[in-house]
């Protein structure tokens, strides 16, 4: 259940969210805004979601080969704060391409959960040697923890409170020192996309909340950008508190601040520090 910048970089529709909460694409999507009478349908929305991407698993495979993608500065972000073969659960983790083939090739010892199991059937038949499981998210309970957690692009498809119940699920399944880096929208809200001529949920909380909500279960931000030019979402990159050693930078969102004082370039997504 992966999104990538095609369809996933939705627009902003409720009252109290501004038009930034989820960017417009220029891929020929469809948006539109709603008014409060149109919140329950959104609601009902999220829930066709693990159906969709299981009808058209194959024509999300089809259409994900197609588009190119310029995720690797954050995944290496995340990766170097792994020691090498590190382990690392992808959570939705779609097909395995490019995120999890990205991280294999690395050497690293991904497994992934997703919902659909046409999905999780292929990610089997490319990586075989890896775990692959049908699960949901907001249910996984798996025996083992991981050095590193991983929700890119997946996220953000649950509703609100799904999304508040997921950071104990995170902190259950992290290893002493695990990274966890997940995607959002830029604000409070919900977007509503379309893919294959349905609609396609997205939610987002606002970044103080998730900073509390990691806070709360144990993490701290290591790097965060709310307004990433490139990607047009939001990143969050955490560790558990203890685990920051003092060479690690905290980069702060929209004003890309580190706790030194100094000021990476605004609009830069790539950061000019080293976080480890």
């Amino acid at each position: 259940m992966r999104g990538w910048k095609l369809s996933f970089t939705a627009q902003a529709r409720l009252l109290e969210v501004d038009e930034a909460t989820f960017p417009n694409n220029h891929h020929g999507r469809v948006f539109s805004r709603c008014d409060p009478s149109e919140c329950e349908a959104m609601d009902s929305d999220a829930d066709k979601i693990i159906d969709l991407y299981e009808r058209h698993a194959h024509d999300y495979v089809a259409d994900r080969r197609s588009v190119g993608w310029n995720e690797t500065a954050w995944l290496d972000r995340f990766s170097a704060l792994l020691s090498q073969g590190a382990s690392i659960l992808d959570i939705g983790c779609g097909s395995g391409e490019p995120i999890a083939r990205y991280l294999i090739d690395q050497g690293f010892a991904v497994d992934g959960v997703d919902t659909s199991p046409t999905l999780i059937g292929i990610c089997r038949g490319r990586f075989p040697q890896r775990s692959w499981h049908v699960a949901d998210m907001r249910a996984i309970a798996l025996e083992d923890t991981f050095d590193g957690l991983l929700a890119w692009d997946s996220f953000f498809h649950l509703a609100d409170d799904d999304q508040r119940r997921m950071f104990p699920i995170f902190k259950r399944h992290a290893s002493p020192g695990a990274a966890l880096m997940f995607t959002s929208g830029v604000s409070h809200g919900e977007a509503i996309g379309s893919y294959r001529g349905e609609p396609l949920y997205h939610a987002s909380l606002a970044p103080e909340e998730y900073r509390a909500l990691l806070k709360s279960t144990g993490f701290r931000v290591v790097a965060n950008i709310v307004e990433d030019p490139n990607l047009r979402r939001a990143h969050y990159l955490a560790r558990p508190s203890g685990a920051l050693g003092a060479s690690e930078a905290v980069v702060d969102d929209r004003r890309h601040r580190v706790d030194s004082g100094s000021t990476v370039a605004t609009g830069d997504s790539r950061f000019t520090h080293v976080l480890r």
